[in-house]
């Protein structure tokens, strides 16, 4: 929204046409063909119209460009602004990003003045050189259809090492991570980038890729009390997964959720902070795996009430 007026969706248009029109005459039906592709709305009613009316004198009645170059783009300083603000962020500095053109300009905010929460706070070390190479490494070979040799260790420290053909980066914002998904066989599997230990370039990948987006899909069934406003908080909270929803009574609803299997045991945190006001009502290994983690914390909580070891 800050950059709405300046070189926006229309000006691109408009930008786009008068480069067509440097070639030759440019016709009203390449016109609004041009609108339709770059901007939105009704731009391609409104633009053509101006610009052989004459109300914008940019070109003349034959449908040549009056300018003598490209329309260029310069960047505002509220742009500049913006681009040395997010290059403040650790994790745009991950893409390697040459934004020196920027380095005499104040930022447009700081990284300190946002508050994150519902996160974790044991996120990736974007500052990790070897982290930077990898997630560079793994760019490249997605960028190029390469494969990787990669060392990766597990959560359980158990190490692999084996050839594998990244085909996508994902950032958690829940977990303040990266992962790489990898092609092995006709199967995707997701690593998280913190686990990777070496990784290096290999050959271009021959084959055909499977899809990412064709994973392994896990079905919850869940009853929303709909206290304190709870129906819309879940539904804003989960707002990136497939969902159905129906009433079940007065106050409370039944929501089906699909999301990825490698995404369980995050669901299940999810799931236990909202209490009392969600019930598993399926699978029984969610259910199972719920139950186990609440009477995990109970246990916790029984200690910490201990008085020097002897139970109340």
């Amino acid at each position: 929204m800050l950059f709405n007026e300046f070189y926006g969706t229309y000006y691109r248009a408009v930008a786009e046409i008068l480069r067509k029109a440097l070639e030759g005459p440019v016709k009203r039906a390449e016109m609004v063909r041009i609108c339709q592709q770059h901007s939105f709305g009704d731009a391609w009613l409104n633009i053509p119209k101006a610009l052989t009316s004459g109300a914008w004198p940019l070109m003349t009645g034959e449908g040549c460009s009056i300018l003598e170059s490209e329309p260029s783009a310069p960047l505002t300083l509220l742009e500049k602004r913006w681009l040395k603000a997010i290059s403040l962020d650790p994790r745009v500095q991950l893409f390697g990003l040459d934004l020196s053109f920027a380095e005499d300009v104040e930022p447009l905010f700081y990284p300190e003045d946002f508050i994150c929460f519902d996160c974790y706070s044991d996120g990736d070390d974007y500052a990790d050189p070897a982290y930077r190479a990898h997630f560079r490494t793994l760019m490249q070979a997605i960028s190029e259809g390469r494969s990787v040799r990669m060392t990766y260790a597990s959560r359980r420290r158990r190490t692999v090492t084996d050839v594998v053909t990244p085909v996508r980066l994902e950032y958690s914002e829940k977990d303040d991570r990266f992962r790489v998904l990898c092609a092995e066989g006709s199967n995707v599997k997701v690593r998280n980038l913190s686990g990777v230990v070496e990784c290096t370039l290999g050959d271009v990948f021959e084959g055909e890729l499977p899809d990412p987006d064709k994973r392994e899909s896990r079905r919850v069934v869940l009853e929303v009390r709909d206290t304190r406003n709870a129906l819309e908080r879940v539904s804003l909270h989960f707002t990136h997964l497939r969902k159905e929803v129906e009433r079940a009574g007065e106050r409370t609803f039944k929501m089906t959720l699909w999301y990825d299997a490698s995404d369980e045991p995050e669901m299940i945190i999810r799931v236990l902070q909202y209490g009392p006001a969600l019930k598993v009502l399926e699978p029984a290994g969610f259910r199972s795996e719920v139950k186990k983690r609440l009477e995990m914390q109970l246990e916790l909580l029984r200690h910490r009430l201990e008085p020097d070891g002897d139970s109340q």
